[in-house]
C-alpha cells in the first residue's frame, strides 16, 4: 500500500519535497487499484493525475480510464513530476497519454499547456467550481473587503508569509477577512486592527462581498475569485506545485499581480494598494469571470466520464 500522505502535516523543505515526489511516483497506487477492481469490478475508472501509477494499472487492465487534471496541465507536465515516475520505472506522461480521456478541469485560455501539442484525448472542460451565489458590487466609496487566504496544505514558511501579509495590510483603509485553514494556527498570528482571522469560513459566503483576494495561487481559490470577477495579489507559498504558474496566468490576464513569496510587508502593501486603486485590474478580472461563468466544467467532465461507460 502507498505510504500515508497527510497534506497538513508539518514538514521541512527537504522532507516535504521528498515525500511529495514519493507520493507522485509510488507504484503502490497501481497495486491498490488492481486489488480493488478484483474485489469489485469497475465499469469506468477516474484517476487523479497525481497518482499516475493507478492510471497505468487501469489501462493495463483494459478498463475505460479517465484522468482528472485538477489544475493547469503545465504543472502535470513539469520535468519534476515526470522524473518522480521515471525513477520508479514508468513515465507519468505516457500513462496519461494511454488513457481514454484526460480531463483538464480549468480554463484553456489561462492554461499555457492548452497551446502545446498533446494527445487528442486531452480536453479542457472549463473550471469545475460552483457558480457564484452573487457577484460583488462595484465600490462606491465604502471600505473594501479583502479576502486573505493561503493553502490548506502545509508548505514550509507559509505561516511567516501570512504574517507578512497581515503586517503589509495593517493600517490600510480596508477590512481583511483572513482564513487560515488547518495548516496554520490562528492563535500564532498577530492580526492588525483591520483584520479578522478565522480558522475556517466558506469562501462562497465571503467572495460576493469582497473587492480583492490575496492568495497563494492555488487553482481552486484563484478560479473562485475570478468567477466572482475579483482581482488578485498572488504570493505562491509552494514553488513545487501549480501556484507560480497560476499566478503568472493571473498577471498575464491583467487580473492581478504576482509577487515573490519572500516579499517584505512594504512590497505587499504597495501591491494591494495598486490593485485596489486601479480599476483596470477589476475590469480584466470581470472579463475573465464572464468567460469562466459561461463554462460548465462540472457537467462537461461528468458527461465525458459517462460516455466512457456506454
Amino acid at each position: 500500500h502507498p505510504r500515508p500522505w497527510v497534506a497538513q502535516e508539518p514538514r521541512g523543505t527537504v522532507r516535504s519535497a521528498v515525500d511529495f515526489l514519493a507520493m507522485v511516483g509510488s507504484r503502490a497506487y497501481g497495486r491498490d487499484l488492481a486489488e480493488a477492481h478484483a474485489a469489485r469490478p469497475a465499469d469506468v475508472v477516474l484517476v487523479d493525475a497525481m497518482i499516475p501509477a493507478a492510471t497505468r494499472a487501469a489501462v493495463r487492465l483494459g478498463l475505460p480510464t479517465a484522468v482528472l487534471m485538477h489544475t493547469f496541465s503545465t504543472f502535470f507536465h513539469s520535468p519534476l513530476l515526470e522524473a518522480a515516475g521515471l525513477v520508479r520505472g514508468f513515465s507519468p506522461r505516457r500513462a496519461w497519454a494511454a488513457a481514454d480521456a484526460v480531463l483538464v478541469v480549468t480554463d484553456a485560455e489561462l492554461d499555457p499547456g492548452s497551446r502545446r501539442r498533446l494527445p487528442a484525448s486531452y480536453a479542457w472542460t472549463g473550471v469545475a467550481e460552483p457558480p457564484p451565489r452573487a457577484l460583488p458590487p462595484a465600490l462606491n466609496g465604502e471600505v473594501p473587503r479583502v479576502l486573505v487566504s493561503l493553502s490548506s496544505v502545509h508548505a514550509p514558511g507559509q505561516d511567516r508569509l501570512l504574517q507578512r501579509i497581515l503586517d503589509g495590510i495593517a493600517g490600510l483603509p480596508l477590512h481583511a477577512v483572513v482564513t487560515t485553514g488547518p495548516a496554520i494556527d490562528p492563535a500564532a498570528l498577530r492580526p492588525p486592527a483591520n483584520a479578522e482571522v478565522h480558522a475556517h469560513l466558506p469562501h462562497a459566503e465571503v467572495l460576493p462581498r469582497c473587492a480583492l483576494v490575496v492568495g497563494h495561487g492555488g487553482h481552486s481559490t484563484t478560479m473562485r475569485a475570478l468567477l466572482h470577477g475579483l482581482p488578485l495579489v498572488v504570493l505562491p507559498a509552494d514553488p513545487r506545485v501549480d501556484q507560480p504558474s497560476v499566478g503568472r496566468a493571473v498577471q498575464r490576464a491583467g487580473a492581478g499581480l504576482l509577487l515573490d513569496p519572500a516579499s517584505p510587508p512594504e512590497r505587499i502593501r504597495r501591491a494591494v494598494t495598486t490593485v485596489l486603486g486601479d480599476p483596470a485590474y477589476r475590469a480584466a478580472a470581470d472579463d475573465v469571470g464572464r468567460r469562466l461563468r459561461a463554462q460548465d466544467g462540472i457537467r462537461a467532465a461528468a458527461d465525458a466520464v459517462e460516455r466512457l461507460a456506454r
